[in-house]
């Protein structure tokens, strides 16, 4: 990802852990941990992490379902920590207690790159 501010150009991976709730069968909230791509800017090696809280909406298709989710997260940086808003869509599959999914996720933080993500849930 470029911006007029930072090159992000590492092909890395970062990390996500979550605990929720499924209130109903459509709608969750969760609360987590983020840990994302280290990268560099200017020669000056960048880090960054949050923690985040989000609300989520379901549609359920049989063990299918998609998926959206609107939240806010305090990031975190040696450049500066902010409160910023993120977002995202994604799909899943549930085969019993366990549940895959694939997700893009956006963050309006300027220095956290949009992501890809796979994730695997257990629900008990």
């Amino acid at each position: 990802m470029k911006n007029e501010d930072t090159d992000f150009t590492d092909e890395n991976s970062g990390y996500n852990l979550y605990i929720g709730y499924q209130l109903h069968p459509m709608f969750a909230i969760e609360a987590g941990y983020a840990d994302f791509v280290d990268t560099h800017k200017d020669f000056e090696h960048v880090y960054s992490d949050a923690w985040l809280t989000s609300a989520k909406v379901m549609l359920p298709i049989t063990i299918f379902d998609l998926y959206g989710r609107v939240g806010v997260g305090h990031f975190q940086t040696n450049l500066g920590d902010t409160n910023d808003i993120y977002y995202g869509a994604g799909t899943g599959v549930k085969l019993g207690p366990v549940r895959v999914a694939l997700e893009y996720t956006m963050y309006e933080a300027k220095v956290i790159e949009d992501s890809f993500s796979l994730s695997a849930e257990f629900h008990f």
